[in-house]
């Protein structure tokens, strides 16, 4: 966490009272499995798995640019495991139905823009 809040300080120091340094006794020993939950069109339940570098918040701690890809894992309505789908770190979810799925996506200068993935199921 330090080391992340050093790097986005180091672009935005008069932030530096916003974001206090952390001892070890102040984390937590666990982490919540997943930090963003989206529910489909179709009642399905989208959560995607906490990245240990996010610090549990994409919006204020946002994975570098070039990441590797977060797992979502999908539940049916009725809570059945259904699979799991890989969608790139910087990708904010916003809304998926009808076979797509739609977010905001911050490139590497942090700029925000909208985009639209076509989910296709496996073969």
């Amino acid at each position: 966490f330090n080391r992340r809040r050093e790097e986005l300080l180091s672009k935005s120091p008069s932030e530096r009272s916003m974001f206090m340094p952390l001892e070890s006794e102040d984390l937590p020993a666990l982490l919540p499995a997943f930090n963003q939950l989206v529910v489909a069109d179709d009642g399905s339940l989208w959560l995607r798995e906490l990245a240990f570098a996010e610090a549990g918040d994409i919006e204020l701690f946002p994975p570098k640019p070039g990441a590797p890809p977060v797992s979502w894992n999908v539940l049916s309505h009725d809570g059945v495991w259904l699979g799991q789908v890989k969608m790139p770190a910087r990708l904010r979810v916003q809304a998926i139905g009808a076979g797509m799925v739609y977010g905001v996506f911050r490139d590497e200068d942090n700029v925000e823009r909208v985009r639209a993935y076509r989910l296709l199921k496996k073969q």
